[in-house]
């Protein structure tokens, strides 16, 4: 025996027959030692290796993990690893599918479900998300939303509440606001909410937050400093309707949060619905295969919370389904699930075209109505100097009447009405005058002679 205690001959260290080699999941195998053992690991689609075993925290992805996202972000869309990995609360169903090998079942009433993953994403960049759903139960009235949920840095979900302000409030403190505090002083009170009876418009978003890895928003971006994070502000608004007499704010309650300095950046918040269904709103999904699509990309800098934006702060996100709403009983499945990076695709033009013209882009940026002009080398529309509608016109000298969409016009007399055998004739083409004469004489016949006695009987002589 050596001083550890285990049997040895000649030096060489003999393992008892009674020791036993203990193994847990995901192993399994092992038994005791008088005989080879085999050890065999068991893992779906990802394996957590404990800090104990490595002495670090790693997520092992397996080859059939990376193939299941093909070309996009979503792990598993298509079904490939044959279970519901990262479409928790779904029942996987490989006989119902649009693409694939599977399908995610989601039965019950009024459901909201997330993928597990968070996402990846650039907002500067624009994303298309694509699904196919299928009513495989169909309860009339049953209705769903498709779409994104925005989380920051932290893994934290991000709700409009804080980013969201009341246009034209962006201010700083006047002065400094301390803990058990009663009033906020503003730099400028100009368009804050005094009088809604809403009390989420009586709320101050505080531009100060910092992430757990030390970084610092910007302000008016983002941020969690806020007063309705507080029950009782919550509930009565961090100011009573009327609360805003002139800079100063009169609190609801005594301010119950850490100090902030004067000078530091605030808003009146706002707020509104959390999700960006950019895929479908309110949709009734048939029993047929349908593709619901959409696209989200870019900064909200609007503090309106623009639906087919990222939210401030947004460095993942989740896809969302609200599935099953207004139809009890409804079953949904949701097949070839993709979020991708989207770039519209490129046409290149072989034939005639129309180059990029300054002029053009000016003319097709108008909006208004009106006559296409150009002044001073700017091009805009002049809605004075055309018909807009029907105009009264008036006609006088030889024809005469007025009107606007029908027109009697009237012809001026020029002479007396009747029968005349020799007329006068304006330049116009007009009858003047009119005569009935009854001799040569008077119709200016002078290569005839006049007959002397009645014409047929005796005694009629032509004059000579």
């Amino acid at each position: 025996m050596d001083v550890r205690g285990a049997l040895t001959v000649l030096s060489v260290p003999v393992v008892t027959e009674s020791r036993t080699l203990t193994v847990a999941a995901p192993l399994t195998g092992g038994g005791d030692l008088s005989a080879n053992r085999t050890l065999a690991l068991s893992y779906d689609s990802t394996l957590q290796v404990s800090a104990g075993a490595l002495g670090v925290s790693a997520l092992v992805a397996t080859q059939a993990y990376v193939h299941s996202r093909g070309t996009n972000l979503v792990t598993n869309g298509f079904g490939s690893l044959g279970t519901n990995a990262n479409f928790t609360g779904s029942v996987y169903d490989p006989t119902n599918l649009y693409a694939g090998t599977g399908s995610f079942r989601y039965a019950g009433d009024a459901l909201t479900r997330m993928t597990d993953e968070l996402l990846p994403v650039d907002p500067a960049k624009t994303y298309a998300l694509s699904l196919w759903a299928m009513a495989t139960t169909y309860v009339a009235g049953a209705h769903a939303y498709f779409g994104v949920a925005c989380y920051d840095m932290d893994g934290q979900s991000i709700i409009p509440q804080y980013f969201m302000r009341i246009a034209g409030t962006d201010t700083t403190l006047a002065v400094a606001l301390n803990p058990g505090d009663t009033t906020i002083t503003l730099t400028s009170a100009a368009n804050w909410s005094g009088s809604s009876a809403a009390t989420y418009q009586r709320q101050i978003i505080i531009w100060n937050y910092v992430s757990a890895t030390g970084y610092a928003y910007p302000a008016y971006t983002y941020s969690r400093t806020m007063s309705r994070n507080d029950a009782a502000y919550l509930t009565n608004g961090a100011w009573a309707v009327g609360g805003i007499s002139g800079t100063v704010i009169t609190l609801t309650a005594p301010w119950p949060y850490a100090a902030v300095p004067a000078g530091t950046a605030v808003s009146n918040a706002s707020a509104g619905l959390s999700a960006k269904y950019i895929a479908a709103t309110n949709v009734v999904v048939p029993t047929t295969w349908t593709n619901y699509a959409g696209t989200i990309g870019g900064w909200d800098t609007s503090g309106t919370n623009d639906p087919l934006k990222f939210s401030p702060g947004t460095a993942f996100v989740r896809l969302l389904f609200l599935l099953n709403g207004d139809g009890a009983g409804n079953v949904t499945n949701l097949s070839a699930v993709t979020f991708s990076e989207y770039a519209p695709l490129s046409h290149t033009h072989t034939g005639v075209y129309q180059p990029l013209d300054a002029d053009l882009t000016a003319i097709a940026a108008l909006t208004t109505n009106g006559l296409l002009r150009k002044s001073a080398g700017t091009w805009g529309m002049d809605a004075a100097t055309y018909l807009t509608g029907n105009q009264t016109i008036t006609a006088t000298g030889d024809v005469t009447g007025t009107g606007t969409t029908a027109l009697t016009l009237t012809l001026a007399s020029v002479g007396t009405a009747g029968t005349y055998r020799s007329v006068t004739v304006d330049a116009k083409g007009r009858v003047t005058a009119g005569t009935n004469p009854t001799t040569l004489a008077g119709y200016a016949i002078t290569d005839a002679e006049p007959a002397m006695g009645n014409p047929g009987t005796s005694g009629y002589v032509l004059s000579s």
